[in-house]
């Protein structure tokens, strides 16, 4: 502390960003601050904070600093730093999928509603949402495209369509690709569909009556029939929306929950007055800054304001209103928002009734998915295998070879109700190529997986059948010398057509009795799987380098003598892959006729690479 002790009185008075960093120079914690000074020297009070930030500056070794001109500056240098250095004591929000939102293109002139992850600054384009579940979002655009007959069809379909197809027969399109449409009476069609998913359903609902009305007095009963039974299906679709807030507009309300072991952060969306849908984050306990009860307010400032700029840098629109769980003393967030929509944001805190009753709903939402998936799906993992608690850290290992070449082992790790993608590992034994022996290779995993040390898993998975299984825990057996810490189970895949996957447990010949489907073997099935594609994933990786090496040799007029010339002048395998013309006739050895060819093998190397990559 003697380090810190004489840091803290050349802390700057200024606006910036702070790094708290341990014994190994590593960053634990970055914090930004409108006075550096003021706010570091907060953490070394003489009243402690909660459990969290004694146990934060007890691990403090060393403290940088970045000053920067503004407060504004400082808090987009934290999200970057946090982003890069991703550190133990920060809030860092997974990358995620985007959300999913409905497009409607303008720059067409019949626009079809799409669904998209992906705003692009178009003029033209109008977009929707967000939605965190695909599967309601699905549901909405299936309901769109019974009630409202749009185009169903891409452009380059519409643009070479002859007849019109089926949407068209069954009357859910109006078929514009072959058939003379009036452009005004589809662009009201349009705007009714703009209008439905802006939750205007009442406005839609009585101009669809009036046009309906109006057809009939024109005797034109086909077309008043038609518009009945679309303000049926959207009268239908209402009474299965809630609307929680009648006279409001766009309102996002983050709440915050403490679990048992973890802190929950949750999002609800509500449009135009309905629950449009809700985004749960979890957090392990140590970085909450929840302890038995406790709470500081210095650590759960930090924690939403970086929870919040963090999720709306991401987030493709700012609600009008955000409703925050305590007031911030930084008001720097505000003004980001405010820049991120381009307009006005009000910052509400629950004081009044209405936003109490909201508030309220959001934190009853924060674990209800999180208990409904994960928390039931391990307690029925560990029942079945008789563990005395639920685990909560989870391993999972999968050997592979592309026919014997190139032998490696995918570690892949679930932890804290979360794929801890920090811990995923690939273990290379190239001494093992050629063997195409899984169960060498997995009993040299095993011993090396043990040189690394704890933490150790409460449960391990190995991608394979009994030999597998049994060859990893002879060796663990072998090395703990007493017993080992932690339960091992195989999955297999079962013999001939619809045999379905088999767990397989130490001691027990035939497979545990798990129903096929149950939420135990689905969630054992989806970790393998992941596994497996991580490990995959690498090996491709891998072979294409490997190739590549092999097909640059076999270039005309590239002989071992001349590979190793490139190598030794341009480093890696990009350098001689990018290498120009003229760099190629400066290598000694080769003249300008030899250097012609081999630039020729090259191109086509990296066109090879290329294809490579978009197969992936």
């Amino acid at each position: 502390m003697e380090k810190v002790d004489s840091i803290l009185s050349k802390l700057p008075n200024l606006p910036g960003v702070y790094l708290f960093k341990d014994k190994n120079r590593e960053i634990i914690y970055v914090g930004k601050a409108k006075d550096i000074k003021k706010r570091v020297t907060q953490y070394f009070r003489a009243k402690p904070g909660s459990l969290k930030t004694r146990l934060l500056v007890s691990k403090i070794d060393c403290i940088d600093f970045i000053c920067t001109s503004s407060e504004k500056e400082a808090l987009l240098l934290e999200f970057s730093l946090i982003k890069k250095y991703r550190p133990k004591f920060n809030i860092v929000l997974r990358d995620d999928k985007a959300y999913l939102l409905f497009k409607l293109d303008y720059s067409h002139p019949y626009p079809r509603l799409q669904l998209t992850r992906k705003v692009v600054k178009k003029n033209k384009c109008k977009y929707f949402g967000p939605y965190t579940s695909a599967n309601a979002a699905r549901q909405t655009f299936s309901i769109i495209n019974k009630i409202f007959p749009l185009r169903k069809c891409k452009d380059i379909i519409f643009r070479n369509r002859t007849r019109p197809c089926l949407e068209y027969h069954i009357n859910r399109c109006l078929g514009p690709c072959c058939i003379d449409v009036d452009r005004s009476e589809y662009m009201t069609i349009v705007k009714q569909v703009e209008m439905f998913l802006k939750g205007k359903n009442q406005n839609l609902i009585k101009e669809l009556e009036k046009d309906m009305w109006d057809a009939s007095n024109r005797f034109e009963f086909e077309k008043a029939a038609i518009l009945r039974d679309r303000i049926a299906e959207i009268k239908k679709t209402l009474e299965q929306q809630r609307v929680i807030l009648p006279q409001h507009g766009d309102i996002d309300i983050v709440a915050i929950e403490q679990g048992e072991d973890v802190l929950g952060i949750g999002v609800l969306f509500v449009r135009n007055g309905r629950m449009l849908d809700h985004k749960t984050f979890v957090f392990a306990k140590e970085k909450s800054g929840f302890w038995g009860g406790e709470k500081d307010d210095l650590v759960m400032q930090d924690i939403l304001r970086s929870f919040l700029f963090q999720f709306y840098s991401t987030h493709p629109f700012v609600s009008d209103e955000i409703v925050l769980p305590f007031e911030l003393e930084d008001r720097s967030i505000e003004e980001f928002l405010r820049e991120k929509k381009e307009g006005t944001v009000r910052i509400i805190f629950p004081t009044k009734s209405l936003y109490k009753d909201l508030m309220r709903l959001a934190r009853l939402n924060i674990f209800k998915e999180q208990r409904t998936k994960d928390w039931f799906r391990l307690m029925g993992i560990s029942k079945i295998l008789g563990m005395s608690h639920i685990p909560n850290r989870i391993e999972v290992v999968d050997a592979s070879h592309l026919g014997g070449k190139i032998t490696m082992v995918g570690q892949v790790v679930y932890e804290n109700g979360d794929l801890k993608k920090q811990d995923y590992r690939i273990y290379r034994f190239s001494n093992l190529d050629g063997s195409m022996d899984d169960y060498l290779t997995l009993g040299e995993w095993a011993k090396r997986r043990y040189k690394s040390g704890p933490p150790w898993p409460d449960l391990l998975i190995i991608d394979g059948g009994k030999g597998q299984l049994n060859v990893v825990l002879n060796v663990f057996k072998e090395i703990f010398n007493v017993s080992v810490p932690f339960k091992l189970i195989s999955i297999a895949k079962g013999k001939g057509r619809g045999g379905g996957d088999k767990v397989y447990v130490p001691g027990r010949k035939n497979p545990l009795p798990m129903a096929k489907g149950s939420k135990e073997l689905l969630f054992i099935q989806l970790l393998r799987d992941n596994c497996h594609r991580y490990v995959i994933g690498n090996l491709k990786k891998k072979y294409s380098k490997y190739t590549i090496k092999s097909s640059i040799e076999d270039i005309t007029g590239v002989g071992p003598k001349t590979a190793k010339l490139l190598w030794n002048r341009f480093n890696s395998l990009e350098g001689i892959l990018n290498v120009s013309l003229e760099d190629l006739q400066k290598v000694s050895g080769i003249g300008r006729k030899r250097a012609k060819q081999i630039y020729s093998g090259l191109q086509k190397i990296k066109e090879q690479v290329k294809n490579l990559e978009k197969s992936k």
